[in-house]
Order: C-alpha cells, then sequence, then structure tokens
C-alpha cells in the first residue's frame, strides 16, 4: 500500500486522513482468514526517484511538515507515528504495525558499529551497476533499474553493458560529487539513499541529491527514535529482529 500528500494539505489533518487509511487497511488483513499471520504486511510512501514533484510531496520527510506522532520533541512521520503507536499498545510484532516497522528495526539494529573511526565511506545503499537488474528501455538501451528516469544510459540489447560508462557515471562522477558532504554527515552510516534519487540525463543532480540526502537523515532519526524506543518498552520485539535479514 501506498500513499502520497499534497503541499497544501493540513497537518492534523492529513494525521487523520493516514491513521484512518492504516487502520482500514490492518483491519481488511486481520479479517481474512486464509492469509497466515507470518506473512509481512507493509506499507510505505511512494518512493522518490522518477515520481514527478506534482504527484508527491517529499515534504513530510525533511522537516516533518507532514508529521505523525511526537516523541522526544521531535516528529515522526504520519506512517511511523501510527505504526509505533499501535506496535507499544499491542505489541504484536506479526501484525499490520509490526510489519512497517520490521524493517526499518532491522536497518537499525544490524546497522554498521565500529570501535575505531574508520577512513572508508560506503557508497550510501547504492546497488553494484548493472549486477542485481537492468531496466531495458522500449529502444534496446540500458539503465540502472526501473526508478532511475532520466539518467545516463550505460549499454543496449545488442552490445551489452559498456563498463567505461559505468564508471564514469555510477562511480567516479557519484564519488566525487558526494565525498565532501558524506564524510561530514552523522547519517552516513545509516543512509539508505540510492542512485535513484540522485541523476539526471546528463549525470548526478546535486540540487536532487541534497533533497534526497535531507529526507534520509530525517528518516534515519526517526528510525532510531523507533528503535530505541521500542527497545526499552518492549525489548522482546527487538529480539525477534535477530532473524531478519537485511542488506
Amino acid at each position: 500500500s501506498s500513499t502520497s500528500a499534497s503541499a497544501g494539505c493540513d497537518h492534523s489533518g492529513f494525521r487523520e486522513i493516514i491513521a484512518e487509511k492504516l487502520t482500514v487497511i490492518e483491519k481488511f488483513f486481520e479479517e481474512l482468514s486464509w492469509l497466515p499471520k507470518e506473512v509481512i504486511k507493509k506499507c510505505d510512501y511512494v518512493e522518490y526517484g522518477t515520481v514527478r514533484p506534482e504527484d508527491i510531496s517529499l515534504k513530510y520527510a525533511g522537516e516533518g511538515d507532514y508529521i505523525g506522532e511526537k516523541w522526544d520533541d521531535f516528529s515522526l512521520d504520519a506512517i511511523e507515528g501510527w505504526a509505533l503507536e499501535r506496535e507499544l499498545e499491542d505489541g504484536d510484532s506479526k501484525g499490520y504495525a509490526g510489519g512497517i516497522l520490521e524493517s526499518k528495526l532491522a536497518r537499525i539494529h544490524n546497522r554498521r558499529q565500529f570501535q575505531q573511526p574508520r577512513k572508508e565511506i560506503r557508497r550510501n545503499a547504492c546497488c553494484i551497476p548493472g549486477n542485481r537488474r537492468i531496466y531495458v528501455k522500449t529502444d534496446g538501451n540500458f539503465l540502472l533499474c526501473e526508478k532511475m528516469g532520466e539518467s545516463p544510459e550505460f549499454g543496449d540489447v545488442y552490445n551489452g553493458p559498456d563498463l567505461k560508462k559505468i564508471r564514469k557515471f555510477y562511480l567516479e562522477d557519484y564519488e566525487r560529487a558526494s565525498i565532501e558532504k558524506c564524510s561530514e554527515c552523522w547519517a552516513m552510516n545509516l543512509c539508505g539513499l540510492c542512485y535513484a534519487g540522485c541523476y539526471n540525463k546528463t549525470g548526478v543532480d546535486m540540487e536532487k541529491k541534497e533533497l534526497a540526502c535531507k529526507a534520509q537523515r530525517y528518516t534515519s532519526k526517526a528510525e532510531l527514535i523507533t528503535y530505541f524506543t521500542i527497545l526499552e518498552e518492549q525489548p522482546e520485539v527487538i529480539k525477534e529482529v535477530d532473524s531478519v535479514e537485511y542488506y
């Protein structure tokens, strides 16, 4: 299930609309007698990347313009706020709220932790170009994946992938454009940002990337609050996260 917000939406009204929708969806899954309880049900916002600004607002992330519940003076987004509140009430990690939170909890639980500062910085959450998937356009040209939209092509069905273009656009150019800000970012080891939110047809678009980075920092802080709130109040839920694979 996905949802989006319009720029003119009232904050309290937006929260109520999202809560109402999520409650209806939760009830729907609970009443499916044939659906095993252990099946994970998730919900999130429409991903940015190829989505046009007029189709979805990113303002729910970044500064918390569209907020859910207040936790320690920080506003979680509407979906996460609803899920955390419901999880604390019910403690049902296999329920709908638990499914929404599971990957968020796993991302924090399995985060990279080091005893000493490290010189290396990972390339955010970017995949290995051309390794896991390739999006083939109708003209036969390759894009990294179905989320990329307008971005540099790197080969075609006739000649295969162009390794020189991959190296230039998705390794060297990306690193050169990102290293300064990433090296100073507190969330660099939690970052879930990939190529999809960072490119235009000619290459890395830093204006787009910085907007996406802002949203990632907001998301990381919200996930930390969610994780440690549940750890303090329902530690048995966190124990179950040990078995969740996260990449």
